[in-house]
């Protein structure tokens, strides 16, 4: 998984994966992933168990000292879903990064970390992702706010206290339908298309 030697510029789509073409990253930069724990592809959207399905996209240059990020995917959880916590989009370890993930009573959580111990997160209202629905998703960082979208509405936004340069590099690989810390693992339960990075 190599990234292309072409300067990235701000607002450069860096991940942009289509369940439809597989996992193959539709960018220049060639972040393809690979499928984890026998998930699949059903009517054009990403499928996972909530046990151990995800994707993995590696350890691009291209994840890591962003001085901006938006993350967007839609989403469509299973009522079976109980992890306080299930990963939909991270790259995050003990010296942080991001991740935007389900969270409990179905918000979304989405957090940035450029330093490796202080992170700015906030969490949608409750409900906000209803099981069983499918919701457009986005969370951005400019460097000074953080906002998450909800079927393009902004649901809630705040200044950023700590996350004010650029996004802590990491050697974790980045993840799609798992959010894992250090030994942690949270695995998302429901169907993920069109996920798109852009920094």
């Amino acid at each position: 998984m190599t990234i292309c030697s072409e300067t990235r510029q701000l607002k450069d789509t860096v991940l942009n994966l289509q369940a439809a073409t597989g996992v193959t990253d539709q960018t220049n930069y060639g972040n393809d992933g690979t499928y984890n724990g026998g998930m699949g592809v059903t009517d054009g959207a990403y499928v996972f168990d909530g046990t151990d399905d995800y994707v993995n996209c590696g350890d691009a240059d291209a994840f890591s000292g962003m001085a901006g990020l938006t993350i967007s995917a839609w989403v469509r959880g299973n009522a079976s879903g109980t992890a306080a916590v299930e990963g939909i989009v991270a790259k995050d370890a003990a010296s942080r990064g991001f991740y935007l993930s389900a969270f409990t009573s179905n918000a979304v959580r989405f957090l940035v970390s450029d330093d490796g111990s202080t992170n700015d997160s906030i969490n949608s209202t409750n409900n906000s992702i209803p099981n069983d629905t499918w919701v457009h998703v986005a969370a951005v960082w400019d460097g000074s706010n953080i906002t998450i979208y909800v079927d393009g509405v902004s649901n809630v936004t705040a200044a950023t206290v700590n996350a004010t340069t650029t996004i802590n590099g990491n050697a974790e690989d980045l993840s799609i339908g798992r959010y894992k810390y250090g030994v942690a693992t949270a695995y998302y339960d429901g169907s993920i298309k069109d996920v798109r990075i852009i920094s």
